[in-house]
């Protein structure tokens, strides 16, 4: 059978002698066990090591093994060796140590404020195989075989990370990778984020988990989905980085239009945070989608009303009233709107009414009739004269108001 040079041990058959092993071992107490550095790096080495995974334990032996460990590990004392954790990685108690020390690491860590890597990208890649009972490699429509799955996250040349399992990985799998990848992966790499992540095998629907969990990333983090062409001899047309940019700009534009409904929903129930993070996550899949229409020569103009919709409507979010109110933060995104569609009457109405209530109303009078003289807006929304006429209207008000005290105070 081969078996990727980064396999988890947990993963493992009987017999299985994947490249570096101990070196992936050792990465994964070091992380999970927190071993000192030197330590950990005084295991990795790259020639091939045969592992050993004895089909029983005696139960006596067993527990006191684990009893041990417990002990060792509550009382600060030295941590059960690495062999014990390699020969034993099928036993459940064994394996639990290791993940509750990566579990408890991850449930620390605030990824929204995780350090993003300038001028970097990641690829995350779902890549599927299949074998026989023998472990070989066989074509996927033969009989009796056993699908194969890997997970691969790679920076540059190098791995950053790499994990296999039997059949399609759950959503909490995947999610739990990408997690690790920034936070546990494969030594010298360090904790981080990179600028672009590429999506590679699978798309938003398959683990909308894993793209809700993005989209809380900090920017300038972002991501997109990259879908191959395929002919039907099941070859790669084109070059390997070719991108289906219909099919990609559809599932961005789904995904878009699901974060749209989660805040709307929070908006609803007075959840301005979650309400403005929901319409940034969607912005972000809107603006990815109108740059692969740019990409391919299509008409964006579908797009561009989506990503100014979605873009009034978080400049909305910003405007209410109560706590959190963002009048300057509401205007910039009235200012978006009319950036990304001149045409679309909603950014004239909210860069307007957040500089009325920021107490200029000489600027908001000026913001519509702009956008009255826009072809087509005074048609598509005759509120924007009736606008027009209440700021002038206040405009004389406080003209007269302003005069009206300037000579009462000269008498």
């Amino acid at each position: 059978m081969v078996v990727p040079q980064y396999c988890p041990v947990d993963l493992l058959r009987d017999g299985d002698v994947p490249d570096g092993a101990l070196a992936l071992v050792g990465g994964i107490v070091y992380r999970a066990l927190q071993i000192p550095y030197i330590v950990a790096q005084s295991l990795f080495i790259t020639t091939t090591t045969t592992l050993i995974t004895p089909r029983t334990v005696g139960q006596e032996k067993l527990k006191g093994a684990m009893k041990s460990v417990s002990l060792r590990t509550q009382k600060g004392g030295s941590l059960p060796s690495l062999r014990f954790l390699v020969e034993n990685q099928a036993i459940p108690e064994v394996k639990q140590v290791s993940d509750d020390g990566i579990c408890s690491d991850m449930s620390t860590i605030q990824f929204d404020t995780m350090p993003v890597s300038p001028n970097t990208s990641w690829v995350l890649e779902l890549l599927h195989d299949c074998q026989d009972v023998y472990s070989h490699g066989v074509d996927s429509h033969a009989s009796g075989y056993t699908p194969i799955s890997y997970l691969i996250c790679r920076a540059g040349g190098d791995h950053r990370l790499e994990t296999r399992s039997v059949g399609l990985p759950s959503s909490d799998a995947v999610l739990r990778f990408v997690k690790r990848c920034i936070t546990s992966p494969f030594p010298p790499h360090k904790p981080a984020l990179p600028q672009t992540l590429y999506i590679r095998g699978f798309g938003p629907h398959d683990y909308p988990a894993v793209c809700d969990f993005l989209t809380q990333l900090p920017p300038p983090f972002h991501f997109r989905f990259q879908f191959h062409l395929y002919s039907h001899d099941s070859t790669i047309s084109g070059s390997t980085d070719e991108l289906s940019d219909s099919a990609s700009t559809a599932s961005l534009l789904d995904l878009a239009e699901r974060l749209k409904d989660e805040a709307s929903a929070a908006f609803e129930r007075a959840d301005r945070p979650a309400a403005v993070a929901a319409y940034t996550g969607a912005i972000r899949c809107a603006q990815d989608a109108m740059e692969l229409a740019d990409d391919d020569g299509d008409d964006d103009g579908d797009v561009r009303r989506i990503l100014a919709i979605l873009y009034a409507n978080r400049g909305t979010v910003f405007l209410a009233p109560g706590k959190g109110q963002d009048l300057v933060h509401a205007r910039d995104d009235g200012e978006l709107v009319e950036a990304v569609d001149p045409g679309y009457a909603k950014g004239y109405h909210l860069q307007a009414r957040a500089l009325q209530l920021m107490g200029d109303a000489a600027a908001a009078r000026r913001t519509v009739e702009r956008g009255l003289r826009y072809p087509g807006v005074s048609i598509a929304d005759p509120m924007l004269q009736d606008a027009l006429t209440a700021l002038q209207y206040e405009e004389r008000r406080l003209v007269t108001g302003v005069s009206s005290s300037a000579g009462s105070s000269s008498h």
